[in-house]
């Protein structure tokens, strides 16, 4: 199983510098997770894309359309956060030798909460998730 986080999630639907290596990551995946956060996530980018001039509202349209689909079809296992992510959070933060930020650290906590390997072009992230013994595609 591999949990895609935003930064991931979001070249994967929308072209951008690494959208081919999110396609090959995807693609080669036994199994894909997001969370509820990485679809909030996901939603907010996309707008600030549209903002920013860099997608205009069709391609959005399209591209929430298609995202929409598949969670909806399943393509996706999808994870809420609970209490014990937001609790694993602390100890996140005050064990990683990266300075994560809080919402990488969520990422991280429902990543091995659910025994997945972790998919993040952040480096940062990728740096605490190894430290904490998840395997990183990047």
């Amino acid at each position: 199983m591999i949990y895609l986080d935003t930064s991931v999630l979001v070249p994967y639907y929308a072209p951008e510098a690494g959208s081919a290596k999110a396609e090959a990551i995807v693609r080669a995946a036994p199994a894909l997770i997001v969370s509820d956060l990485a679809v909030a996530e996901f939603h907010a980018t996309i707008v600030r894309k549209v903002r920013m001039g860099a997608l205009d509202g069709i391609a959005a349209d399209k591209i929430w359309a298609l995202f929409e689909s598949h969670l909806a079809d399943g393509y996706f296992d999808r994870i809420s956060m609970t209490r014990s992510h937001a609790t694993a959070v602390r100890l996140l933060a005050t064990r990683s030798p990266a300075m994560i930020r809080t919402l990488d650290a969520l990422h991280l906590a429902m990543a091995s909460d659910a025994g997945a390997d972790l998919a993040t072009f952040d480096q940062r992230l990728a740096e605490a998730a190894r430290a904490h013994g998840l395997s990183v595609l990047s």
